[in-house]
């Protein structure tokens, strides 16, 4: 039995959402990165 169309509409925003907080994590996330190699923060894990 297929969910109703309302019900799969309501999936397919919620994962497009989803997709989108993902990205702005990973945008966080180099950002961070930058900002620690600026630091230079690298040096200490660079062998981590």
């Amino acid at each position: 039995m297929q969910p109703p169309k309302s019900e799969l509409e309501r999936v397919e925003r919620r994962l497009r959402l989803l997709d989108r907080q993902i990205l702005e994590c990973r945008h966080i996330e180099r950002t961070i990165a930058n900002m620690r190699v600026l630091a230079g923060g690298a040096r200490r894990t660079a062998g981590v």
